[in-house]
């Protein structure tokens, strides 16, 4: 539990602290220390004598198990190639397999492969977190520095145009950590957001002082100016924590937001004081300023809040959460408008007010009162043409919305320079495609032949398909994707990986004496090492009905600009005629055993239409089929 704190004692015994994470905590903490007072927690569990303090010493090492399972190159290569694997005594295949995925094309470059826990998807950082504006680095990171690898260097923090005068932090050296997959690419999508957040929080706080200054040349209008800003954006982010939600990408930048929205309306009502200083008075010009800029400040906010909550109808939750905390935070900069500026006003008036009527306009007022002046008078004497004017532009310019191209590609949101791009660009280089793309074949109980090769309760089916059969399902259908998308057709996708990657090659089909004897055979050894392939992630028992599902892993090309729907597309196209054949396998073979005497559909004769006549037998393969 992120809310949730918990501390260890020196002789291993772990309490869930009975604090909280507010801002009064800390004083109460400071007391508690400086009298000696033991800290309040509820017991949870003692360690022992011998582990408690070595968990005392790093509490680190409490952390949840993160990782599910790991595969290496090296790891799987040897579990192929050694005495008695599947491809002992032929380790150029097993190397072949496994390229592209868990090796480069050179076979010099390998990888692992992690899958998450439960805990680990929760709390993506704790594994994937490179660490950044204070945060614990992730778990990835510290085995691997642990390991000899180094992290890449840490970004520069600093928005333009300071970065461009101070010095970014120095590269890392070599070895340097490389990362990729969905994971990774949520918790960089995260991070940088923060990074930009912690951008824009300088940026609006130089921005914002700076123009406040030049424009009331005041050191009291700025603060006020300022808090009014500050407060608000700091409101905003408030309001998600009592909503329930968190904040994420899209919602990082509404601060800023609503921060700028804060400075003008107090830009608005400080320009009404300064305008009522001279008609009623420095006594009575808070409240007449009130009176002025209520109604004006109340629409506009209105206006922009209608336009923000618009969002909300939204399918997408995070544009959704921007539009409805947008809407409520830029609301509530009008309470800051109209109780503290006023008061503040009252309270501490502006040097160039006190006298009781408003100073002299300076030189720059003078200039951009003159500007908006003169092009007001052309504006009013040459209303017909400006308004000719304005709808043409608007015209032109709504003519672009014709031109708008969509992209869900998360990586395009990056900036080229970004570390995410430069890791998937070293990857596909020297390893392989990255983005995963799962195929699962589900295959039911009344499909499948019991272990011991008669039908079981369970099977409906006179004809059902034993585990070498649903296993060569996979292989079939790798077959064919490998010809129309891999590289023997448009290369789109990279090596694909299964349960039949880790397994001798797969007997011809047939069902001759000799073949028969042959599959039959190597039906038996894959059941003796089905509990291996049920450890693997490329096959599992549904819980609730006991079927098959069988995983058929493939690569995209992370930065290949793929069109995704045309992309599913093809590949439904590709593998929905073997489907359908292992649909239709049942029926067909009911009626060719109908028709032969022995009730079996051997010896039969098949035409096969469109097949040419003595042609080659590779013709007939799934994968060739048409």
């Amino acid at each position: 539990n992120k809310d949730q704190w918990y501390y260890i004692l020196p002789n291993g015994d772990l309490y869930r602290w009975k604090g909280q994470s507010n801002v009064i905590q800390p004083i109460k903490t400071a007391y508690a220390r400086a009298t000696g007072e033991p800290l309040q927690g509820d017991l949870i569990v003692s360690l022992g004598e011998v582990d408690g303090p070595w968990y005392y010493e790093n509490p680190r090492r409490l952390n949840a198990r993160l990782f599910k399972t790991v595969m290496t190159g090296p790891g799987a290569l040897y579990d192929l190639t050694k005495p008695g694997g599947s491809l002992s005594d032929n380790p150029e295949e097993a190397l072949q397999r496994l390229t592209g995925s868990l090796f480069g094309p050179d076979g010099q470059q390998t990888s692992m492969i992690v899958t998450l826990t439960e805990a680990a998807k929760r709390d993506l950082r704790s594994a994937l977190g490179r660490g950044l504006l204070g945060k614990r680095r992730g778990a990835v990171f510290e085995i691997a520095e642990e390991s000899g690898i180094n992290p890449p260097a840490d970004p520069q923090l600093l928005p333009p145009p300071l970065s461009w005068v101070v010095a970014a932090p120095p590269a890392a050296d070599p070895p340097i950590l490389k990362l990729g997959g969905p994971p990774i690419d949520n918790v960089a999508i995260d991070e940088e957001g923060q990074i930009t957040l912690f951008r824009l929080v300088g940026l609006s706080i130089f921005v914002g002082i700076g123009l406040s200054w030049f424009s009331f040349r005041s050191v009291y209008i700025t603060i006020m100016v300022f808090f009014v800003g500050g407060i608000s954006a700091t409101a905003s982010l408030s309001f998600v924590y009592w909503g329930g939600q968190s904040v994420d990408a899209v919602l990082m930048s509404m601060p800023s937001l609503v921060y700028v929205l804060g400075l003008s309306g107090a830009v608005h009502i400080i320009n009404y004081y300064g305008e009522s200083v001279s008609e009623v008075g420095l006594r009575r010009a808070a409240d007449e300023a009130i009176k002025l800029g209520w109604k004006p400040c109340t629409l506009a906010a209105l206006t922009t809040s209608l336009g923000l909550m618009s969002l909300y109808a939204s399918n997408i939750l995070p544009i959704r959460k921007f539009g409805l905390f947008s809407a409520i935070g830029v609301m509530a900069t009008l309470f800051l408008l109209f109780t503290y500026l006023p008061a503040a006003l009252q309270t501490w008036p502006p040097r160039r007010f006190r006298k009781g009527s408003a100073s002299h306009s300076t030189s720059t007022q003078r200039i951009v009162e003159g500007f908006w002046m003169r092009l007001g008078e052309v504006v009013v004497k040459h209303n017909v043409v400006v308004a000719i004017l304005c709808l043409i532009s608007m015209v032109t310019v709504g003519f672009g919305l014709t031109r708008i191209n969509t992209d869900v590609q998360l990586l395009k949101m990056f900036d080229s320079q970004a570390t995410i791009i430069g890791d998937y660009k070293w990857l596909e280089q020297h390893l392989g495609k990255l983005v995963p793309m799962e195929l699962v074949v589900r295959v039911e109980p009344k499909m499948m032949q019991s272990s011991d090769g008669d039908q079981d309760g369970s099977t409906s089916q006179a004809f059902p398909l034993t585990f070498l059969e649903r296993m060569e399902i996979t292989t079939a259908i790798a077959s064919v994707l490998e010809n129309r998308l891999g590289g023997g057709g448009d290369k789109t996708v990279g090596q694909p990986m299964m349960a039949a990657t880790f397994t001798q090659e797969l007997p011809p089909p047939g069902a001759g004496g000799r073949t028969a004897a042959l599959r039959g055979a190597y039906d038996r050894q894959l059941l003796t090492h089905r509990d291996e392939l049920l450890n693997t992630d490329f096959l599992r028992i549904d819980n609730d009905d006991a079927s098959e599902l069988w995983r058929i892993s493939l690569r995209l090309g992370a930065l290949n600009d793929i069109d995704y729907g045309v992309f599913v597309d093809d590949l439904k196209q590709a593998i929905e005629p073997v489907l359908a054949a292992y649909q239709a396998r049942e029926k067909i073979l009911q009626a060719l055993a109908s028709q032969s005497p022995d009730s079996t559909p051997r010896n039969t004769k098949v035409l096969l239409v469109g097949a040419p006549f003595g042609g080659d037998k590779k013709m007939l393969r799934p994968d060739s089929a048409s």
